[in-house]
This record gives structure tokens, sequence and C-alpha cells, in this order.
């Protein structure tokens, strides 16, 4: 009796490894996994090494634009600064006849003031 437990055991472990080795020609070998792996990692590479090229170009893309904006911008600054210059000119030139004109006009109003200050009392 004790052979036929012994038997079920070798059945089962006959059925088990029958069924094992119908998934095993669906299974990649270690050699197969290490050439997907090393072409994965050579694809990982080019487009790492792409993405490196894309990234220096919209660097210097980038740069020359900053250039350019930063150039344009100066030529406004100076422009504006040329332009402040000429009305800060003009300014003075009218603050100057304004305290021309002022003093002339004081002079005028001091005789007249006088007259009045005399006649009130």
């Amino acid at each position: 009796m004790a052979t036929k437990p012994r038997d079920t055991v070798l059945q089962n472990l006959d059925e088990r490894l029958g069924r094992v080795e119908q998934f095993l020609p669906a299974l990649a070998t270690r050699g197969e996994v290490g050439r997907a792996v090393g072409d994965e990692a050579a694809r990982t590479d080019r487009l790492f090494d792409e993405l490196i090229a894309a990234i220096r170009a919209e660097d210097e893309q980038a740069r020359r634009h900053v250039d350019e904006v930063a150039e344009a911008l100066g030529a406004d600054i100076r422009a504006g600064a040329e332009c402040s210059l000429g009305l800060q000119k003009r300014v003075s030139a009218l603050e100057t006849r304004h305290a021309r004109d002022v003093t002339a006009l004081d002079g005028r109003l001091t005789p007249i003031e006088r007259q009045r200050r005399g006649r009130l009392r």
C-alpha cells in the first residue's frame, strides 16, 4: 500500500512537470535576455544622445535670442537716455526763462505795490 501513494505523487509530479515543459520553449534564454537588455541599453543611449543634442541646440538658440533682445533693449535705453537729456536741456532753458520773467515781473510789481501802500495810508 505504500507504493500507491508514491505512485500518485510521482504521477502528480510528472503532470506538473509536463505543464512546466509546455511553457519552457516560450521563455527567453539567458543569452536572449542579455541581448535584449543590450539592445535596449544601446537604444536608450542613442535617445539620450539625441536629447542632449536637442537641448544644446535649444540652448544655443535661446542664447542668440537673448543676445538679440539685449541688444535691442540697449538701443532703446540709449535712445530713451538721449531723449531724456534733450528734454532736461529744454526744461532747464524754460526754468531760466521763467526765472528771468518772474524777476522782470517782480521789478514791475514792486513800484505798483508801493503806490498802493502809499494811497492806503
